[in-house]
């Protein structure tokens, strides 16, 4: 059987190392991934964290989402099944938190609660750049199974999908996968000109703004080793270790309700932080005031988008059997 993943993002690669891990006999299968940006040098190193300025170069597929994530314990289980040198490399770059802290702008403390669950061994929620949790990805698969050639469409019309390339060449396949984000041409040729009437991405009212910046980890994340949630009337703030606590690295995010969708991925700093003292200068704990004074010129906007879909009619029934 062959296979075709359009997208190199988190998804692609491991949907990859899925299916290097379940088919029967991966000699009898071929497996091909397909990249529409060539990120610049070889494949990145484990134990590095490139310039926030690299990560706007990325594609849909690949794209910061936010700043930092936090992989819950059943995600972690779920690394160390697909590849155990998956969970290793990113438990190593990643940091540890054992519970989260809910507080409120006034500066109450709502509640703490644990991250870890009742397996064996027992795993804590783990936070790390999102980029980061891609290069390990990237790391594991190796960059030599990843082509880099732009799909712009998929034909359904003969036997197989048959994927054409913005070089003009096409490709065909058993199978297609779409791991090319919101804006999947996969998805655009399974559903047509549905996709943009009733798929297509949906703005939910809500952005999300957020960094990393260079200080000691605050006894606030160290003393519980936690993620700290502040929720008031004006929106919500975050933040967390995004490494182990001894490379000083606190990932930090701020969500709102706009009926707005902010413009581009990287933001004017001075008028983020505008926003900032706007909607949390008045709040009291002292961490979130010291990231808005001293929060560096590199921001990452994301709007909540919402997909829409249903079952498939009869109809597509043959569709899915060709492309997922």
């Amino acid at each position: 059987m062959k296979v075709i993943i359009v997208g190199a993002g988190v998804a692609g690669l491991s949907t990859y190392l899925q299916l290097c891990k379940v088919l029967p006999s991966r000699d009898s299968h071929t497996i091909l991934i397909y990249e529409s940006h060539n990120p610049e040098g070889p494949t990145p190193s484990i134990t590095s964290e490139p310039p926030l300025s690299k990560q706007g170069d990325l594609t849909d597929t690949t794209a910061v989402v936010g700043n930092s994530i936090a992989l819950v314990p059943s995600s972690i289980r779920l690394l160390r099944y697909i590849d155990t040198r998956l969970y290793d490399i990113f438990k190593a770059r990643g940091y540890e938190n054992e519970s989260y802290i809910f507080k409120t702008a006034r500066g109450h403390r709502i509640a703490v609660t644990s991250t870890g669950n009742k397996g064996s061994p027992q795993e804590y929620t783990v936070s790390c750049p999102r980029y980061g949790l891609w290069e390990c990805l990237r790391h594991v698969v190796s960059d030599d199974k990843i082509q880099y050639r732009k799909v712009v469409g998929v034909d359904l019309s003969g036997n197989k999908p048959v994927v054409t390339f913005a070089d003009g060449g096409e490709e065909d396949a058993d199978l297609v996968i779409g791991a090319d984000g919101i804006r999947s041409v996969v998805k655009k040729a399974l559903f047509g000109e549905e996709d943009e009437r009733q798929y297509a991405p949906h703005y939910e009212g809500f952005c999300g703004v957020g960094a990393f910046i260079d200080m000691a980890i605050p006894e606030a994340i160290t003393r519980h080793k936690s993620i700290v949630f502040t929720f008031g009337p004006t929106g919500s703030f975050g933040y967390c270790s995004a490494a182990p606590e001894s490379q000083r690295k606190l990932g930090w995010w701020s969500n709102w309700g706009t009926p707005d969708i902010p413009d581009g991925n990287v933001v004017n700093s001075e008028e983020i932080r505008r926003q900032l003292r706007e909607r949390h200068g008045s709040w009291k704990d002292p961490v979130i005031q010291y990231i808005i004074d001293n929060m560096n010129e590199e921001l990452y906007s994301s709007e909540m988008q919402h997909i829409h879909c249903r079952p498939p009619a009869d109809k597509e029934l043959d569709k899915l059997s060709k492309t997922a």
